[in-house]
């Protein structure tokens, strides 16, 4: 069972508070003579995601959100002139989706355009995202600090 300087320690290295199916799934992993921060490390990294830079193009958005979402969009894109630019980037597979001004401008088009949901918007947002797990280093010195284990482990 974890300790309260235990659950501290993982809330301060996440930087949230953790949920109640993290804090079942790592009290499972913590026993008197075992602690398996593995375990731990992979409950807590599920979910992590960094953005990365990721150029698309048309093509790119049909296969994330299908034909009929996908072509909403790209006629929508086509036909404002507020995204002259963002249609040449897209027809040169070049529109970059980790960029913040494209992400939002995503989510403003949900419900504008015919067709696109929130979800399709996160789709095409998801193609800018890549795993980012923990370090298995990082969970097992603030789990060490939080029992007093100062060996550097």
């Amino acid at each position: 069972m974890m300790t309260t300087a235990q659950l501290d320690a993982l809330e301060s290295l996440v930087g949230r508070a953790l949920t109640q199916d993290e804090i079942t799934a790592i009290d499972a992993c913590i026993t008197d003579i075992n602690r398996n921060d593995t375990e731990i490390t992979r409950v807590l990294s599920i979910g992590r995601t960094q953005l990365v830079k990721k150029t698309i193009g048309k093509g790119d958005v049909l296969d994330a959100i299908g034909l009929e979402a996908g072509n909403a969009l790209l006629d929508a894109v086509e036909a404002n002139a507020l995204f002259r630019h963002v249609k040449s980037e897209l027809d040169r597979g070049d529109l970059d989706v980790s960029r913040p001004i494209v992400r939002t401008s995503l989510d403003g088009m949900v419900g504008v355009v015919a067709g696109f949901t929130q979800a399709h918007a996160d789709a095409v947002k998801a193609l800018a995202e890549a795993p980012n797990p923990l370090p298995h280093i990082d969970v097992s010195r603030v789990l060490n600090t939080a029992e007093g284990i100062t060996n550097g482990g």
